[in-house]
């Protein structure tokens, strides 16, 4: 074999080469390491992608499966520092492979002439024997029923069982066989016999003497060996979807992006935050491209294009985040905190950044050409889809939506309703997107925008404020000819006043007048009855539900006009033809606001003649009760 450069597999294993995990080494683990994106093994993974590249027939001449590290000793004894996982998932393919075939090479890089296996494991005995009976009784009798699972054959041993390496080989083999069958075994085998292999680096001694040659190249491969394997995790994603792309692109070209890939994982070590390496970042980076792209094919230019967009957003986001005084989700914090933003957000934002300008590649470095940016609709863009997260979570939507609408404004969205955008681009949505197209310039809208996203941030409301449309265009008749943003404050002014602290404990009584059943706030039970639940300050998901509803648009319509809440409460109460239910209310209005204080959870039931008032422990001890017939 060459030193330091691509090798074919057939090379890897010919002639007299024994494979040899050394003891040094972690077990085998690829049959149940599960990858975050489709819950599927790494061995499934592995092999589903190698299928794909075979069956694509592209005319590379060469697919590299990244480095091989290997100390030898005697000759032709190789002993694997680093590519066990990816090494031993090909060795079973190679050995699905041959159960379904004459093919005298495809035997030769199972096993030597006599027999025995080229693959041979130090770690542990039963792994060696498992992998000697694996080869000549199953492969070699080419017992494709077997595949399924090992584990029921006849020469499978119970001692076996307790042998991590034979149990993730077995569940390995079953994804494995699972995926190749007759009808495609013969394109895997030419591609794995003829373009598939490593870069192959052999660590070499200069001592002359048997025992210390050996001594001092074990030392070399276990150093080496503690180099490359951070923690026993097998080979990142990121690894070995840069062995894919990098096996696609011409060889002059492949120093030019195996750089450029270096400096991704830079970037991604430098914004890694609590993370141990740059690893988590890298990867979930490629599955964003993944579920955009919406398939597992793309060329490394493509990794680029959203490399850009995303150095992009991560180097302007604290400057975004002071450019408007309102709100937008703060990706750069996700991503640093726990390598996940805010996908709702994330996404459309990679879209609609990914053909900028703005960033430059000179002198082996990114950078942004800050002074082009244009802050405000990027801003926009982003505070768009922070607030419609909120409240929904339509991603494959957004990202559609994102597409369709490309590099544009906002209000293009306007242009691209339909259907099956209305999770996210509501009535409201819509509404709003027609009043900024309507300002005639740019200062007029940037300032209805920070009035209405003001509101749109007030925790009640929770980036939804029809209800303020609704009825600022009943309380000023007029605002339906048009939006005027002096009667959108006002209604605004008239909805915080109401829900301050002063004033929402009368708020809850006159939504309970204007009820028609105290069911309509029902919540739970308390020993046997009926609990009610008239709402707390600050829960926010309580006043959520009520502020579209007819009782609160009435309250406002009347209280608009300058009539205070005790007075509207006194007014609809003397208008109750429901004795027991007006008695209630006007005790829950006038006497017990004293033990909201006490019963701070503002629930209460009926139990017979007498309204409790429930602290969570024993109704009898420790409930306040009261006659109220």
């Amino acid at each position: 074999m060459n030193q330091g450069t691509f090798n074919i597999l057939s090379d890897v294993l010919k002639k007299e080469n024994k494979i040899i995990i050394p003891d040094l080494q972690r077990d085998y683990c690829w049959g149940t390491v599960l990858t975050n994106h489709n819950k599927k093994s790494l061995a499934y993974n592995f092999t589903n992608e190698l299928i794909k590249e075979a069956e694509n027939k592209l005319k590379y001449k060469e697919f590299s499966y990244g480095i091989i590290y290997t100390y030898e000793y005697p000759k032709s004894f190789l002993y694997l520092c680093d590519g066990q996982q990816r090494l031993t998932t090909l060795y079973l393919i190679l050995g699905v492979l041959n159960c379904y075939q004459q093919n005298e090479k495809l035997s030769d890089l199972l096993q030597f002439k006599n027999g025995q296996p080229r693959l041979k494991y130090e770690v542990r005995n039963t792994t060696d024997y498992f992998i000697n009976n694996l080869v000549n009784l199953t492969f070699k009798n080419k017992n494709t029923a077997d595949l399924e699972d090992v584990s029921k054959t006849s020469w499978f041993r119970d001692n076996y069982k307790d042998d991590p390496s034979i149990k993730n080989a077995v569940i390995a083999l079953k994804d494995i066989s699972n995926l190749i069958n007759q009808s495609n075994f013969e394109t895997v085998t030419d591609f794995i016999l003829n373009k598939i292999g490593f870069v192959y680096i052999n660590l070499e001694a200069k001592e002359e003497g048997t025992k210390q040659t050996y001594s001092k190249i074990r030392e070399y491969g276990e150093k080496m060996y503690e180099i490359v394997n951070t923690c026993g995790d097998p080979m990142e994603p990121n690894e070995y979807q840069k062995s894919i792309l990098l096996s696609k692109i011409p060889v002059e070209k492949k120093k030019e992006w195996t750089s450029k890939w270096e400096i991704w994982q830079d970037f991604f070590w430098v914004n890694k935050g609590f993370q141990l390496s740059a690893d988590e970042g890298f990867n979930e980076f490629l599955s964003w491209i993944k579920k955009i792209e919406a398939t597992g094919e793309y060329s490394i230019e493509v990794v680029e294009e959203y490399f850009k967009a995303f150095f992009l957003l991560i180097t302007i986001q604290e400057k975004l985040l002071s450019h408007r005084s309102c709100w937008i989700k703060n990706l750069k914090d996700e991503f640093e905190r726990i390598q996940k933003p805010n996908l709702m957000v994330l996404y459309p934002s990679l879209i609609y950044l990914k053909n900028s300008t703005n960033v430059k590649f000179n002198s082996n470095k990114y950078y942004v050409d800050e002074e082009n940016v244009n802050y405000d609709e990027v801003f926009r863009y982003i505070r768009f889809f922070s607030n419609i997260s909120r409240n929904t979570e339509t991603i494959d939507t957004a990202i559609k939506l994102a597409k369709d609408n490309g590099n544009c404004d906002v209000v293009n969205f306007i242009k691209i309703q339909s259907d099956e955008y209305k999770s996210i681009l509501t009535t409201e949505e819509i509404h709003k997107l027609i009043i900024y197209v309507n300002c005639q310039d740019n200062s007029e809208r940037e300032h209805i925008e920070n009035k209405i996203w003001s509101a749109e941030d007030e925790n009640y409301l929770n980036g939804k404020i029809s209800p303020l449309f609704k009825w600022m265009n009943i309380i000023y008749p007029n605002s339906s000819n048009g939006f005027k943003l002096s009667d959108f404050e006002k209604t605004y002014q008239l909805f915080t006043e109401l829900v301050n602290k002063k004033n929402i404990d009368k708020l809850s009584i006159a939504m309970l007048v204007y009820s028609e059943n105290f069911s309509e706030f029902r919540e739970g039970s308390s020993w046997g009855c009926e609990r009610f639940y008239l709402g707390v300050e600050h829960d926010f998901t309580f006043w959520r539900k009520w502020i579209p509803s007819k009782q609160l648009e009435t309250i406002i319509e009347i209280y608009s006009n300058n009539i205070k809440l005790d007075e509207i409460i006194s007014l609809e109460l003397n208008k109750q033809t429901d004795i027991t239910r007006q008695i209630i209310i006007r005790f829950l209005f006038t006497k017990a606001s004293g033990f909201w204080q006490w019963n701070n959870t503002k629930r209460y039931f009926i139990h017979g003649k007498e309204i409790c008032f429930p602290n969570g422990v024993q109704a009898k001890e420790n409930t306040v009760r009261n006659i109220i017939f």
